[in-house]
């Protein structure tokens, strides 16, 4: 028997949605439960979120909203005159011409030029459903490392609002179908000893990501790290031995992937004439300079902060610890703060010639 949930979304066309993600997630699961009520609770949360934000900032209805998304109007004319397969040809070589390496965003653009047209509204609904299932995969993979319910919710949310939800507003950008494909990838790694037709989509999501946008190639590394640190977040201790046994293959191909896609571009394309972005050489002030924008634009001292205060509580306030557990921290924190640094420290220095 159904409930007003499921037959809500029955009669909303959003079923197939629901059992192709839900059937994907029967394949990924081997240690932790995900109900299949939640997984539909969040995801129509985070719909009833992105799209409520959207309507009420008139995003949704409205634009274009910025310079580059009048190229919806012109690859009308262009699909028009030379067909999807010529124009599509015409994108990617373009974008090589630019010195950018984003084959899937390009196909994505044009699939959807041709299959929405001109039409605003889809094009927003479109680009908001992209947000949602952000925000959905990342709560699932949070939710299969271990996490509760609150804590999976706010890493989900912290995410995707703030000024990264510009990934969702806009429009024409790359970096909306790499989040998803990025958030599938951790998914798809999670938990630990995660099948190999689980870690083969991993890595094809991962590369599919990168393809997306050049941003995510210097996200690899930090996702070989997850792969790499999960059985000590899960609570396992596996001797050296059997963490290289098991993360040789996963790690060493995401490896080879991210060397092969900087030197494509590096050798193959070269660096590319935009002056916001790029590797100009380090220069201390200028990342002196954007680490403080987005210490400013990202609250994440504050954010930081808090995280570490409430793990010194919880661990020695709460549990009553009788001694300053380095250990603890070591294995709690420390996983956490080198990822976040692999994260985040190659995006600093690819703008620090702008500080954009």
């Amino acid at each position: 028997k159904l409930s007003n949930t499921e037959v809500w979304i029955e009669k909303t066309g959003l079923v197939n949605f629901i059992k192709l993600f839900l059937s994907l997630n029967s394949i990924m699961i081997t240690q932790i439960t995900i109900s299949k009520k939640e997984i539909i609770s969040v995801l129509l949360g985070m719909i009833v979120l992105v799209f409520g934000y959207l309507m009420i900032s008139k995003n949704l209805y409205s634009g274009p909203r910025i310079a580059d998304e009048n190229q919806i109007f012109k690859l009308q004319i262009e699909l028009q005159e030379d067909g999807f397969f010529l124009t599509l040809k015409n994108e990617i070589t373009s974008r090589l011409g630019m010195k950018r390496l984003v084959p899937v965003y390009n196909i994505q653009k044009i699939f959807f030029a041709k299959f929405f047209g001109p039409n605003m509204f889809l094009w927003s609904s479109y680009s908001g459903l992209l947000g949602a299932l952000s925000g959905l995969l990342l709560y699932v993979f949070g939710r299969r490392i271990g996490f509760s319910i609150t804590t999976s919710l706010v890493f989900s949310l912290i995410t995707i609002l703030g000024e990264q939800s510009a990934l969702w507003w806009r429009i024409l950008h790359g970096e909306g179908i790499g989040l998803v494909l990025f958030s599938l990838g951790l998914c798809l790694l999670a938990p630990n000893r995660a099948s190999l037709k689980s870690q083969i989509g991993s890595v094809l999501c991962f590369t599919l990501a990168a393809l997306s946008k050049e941003s995510f190639i210097l996200a690899l590394p930090a996702a070989v790290l997850m792969k790499v640190s999960l059985p000590f977040i899960i609570g396992e201790r596996p001797s050296f031995k059997e963490l290289i046994k098991t993360n040789i293959v996963y790690s060493s191909s995401l490896a080879v992937i991210c060397m092969a896609l900087i030197l494509i571009i590096k050798l193959g394309l070269g660096t590319t004439s935009f002056q916001y972005t790029g590797w100009v050489g380090f220069d201390m002030d200028k990342f002196v300079a954007i680490v403080g924008q987005y210490s400013a634009t990202t609250n994440f001292l504050l954010v930081v902060g808090i995280l570490f205060g409430g793990l010194v509580i919880q661990n020695f306030f709460l549990k009553k610890s009788s001694q300053w557990s380095l250990n603890v921290f070591a294995v709690n924190l420390g996983p956490a703060i080198i990822f976040f640094l692999l994260l985040t420290t190659p995006q600093l220095l690819l703008y620090m010639s702008s500080g954009f």
